[in-house]
């Protein structure tokens, strides 16, 4: 029956990457999204499995409907608003693209340090930085309270990304 299954997509472009979880990662962190933007225009890194299956993208445009799943007795959703087709970007021109990139980087490391119980007080100093909510979500977007744009650390946070943003542009290490 798989065998069957994978014959199916034989030319579609999809059976390089059925098994490869970016596409299902993504669709469920724009719904996630979705739950606090009414529409979203998304920019990715060029990415051949998101590029060759951004098909499965499409009934998402301009799509109003929420719709939600059960899971774990928590309404799930499955559904968002696109405003229009994923735009898939140089990260090398489009230099904010690799905050998810960096973010997923030290997340991985902070967890598979803490462990291996290597560091006393490094990194896990850092992991008041990854909640149990954020982690235990499907997104990974920060808690609300690190998004105050009136306190100093969001405003501090924000000009430390805009000078990462820059150097990355001129190439400053």
């Amino acid at each position: 029956m798989v065998k069957k299954e994978l014959e199916s997509l034989k030319g579609s472009g999809v059976e390089k990457w059925v098994l490869d979880a970016s596409n299902s990662a993504l669709h469920l962190l724009l719904a996630q999204w979705g739950l606090e933007y009414k529409q979203l225009k998304v920019f990715c890194d060029r990415s051949k499995p998101l590029q060759e299956q951004s098909i499965f993208f499409n009934p998402m445009i301009n799509n109003e409907n929420q719709v939600f799943y059960e899971l774990n007795n928590q309404a799930t959703p499955i559904s968002y608003n696109l405003a229009n087709n994923i735009e898939f970007v140089d990260s090398r021109q489009f230099h904010g693209i690799q905050l998810a990139d960096i973010f997923s980087g030290v997340s991985t490391f902070i967890l598979k340090e803490n462990q291996k119980g290597k560091y006393a007080n490094y990194p896990k100093e850092w992991s008041n930085y990854l909640s149990k909510s954020v982690i235990a979500t499907i997104s990974v977007f920060p808690e609300v309270d690190f998004l105050k744009a009136e306190q100093l650390s969001f405003q501090i946070n924000a000009l430390i990304l805009e000078e990462l943003v820059r150097r990355s542009a001129k190439k400053i290490p």
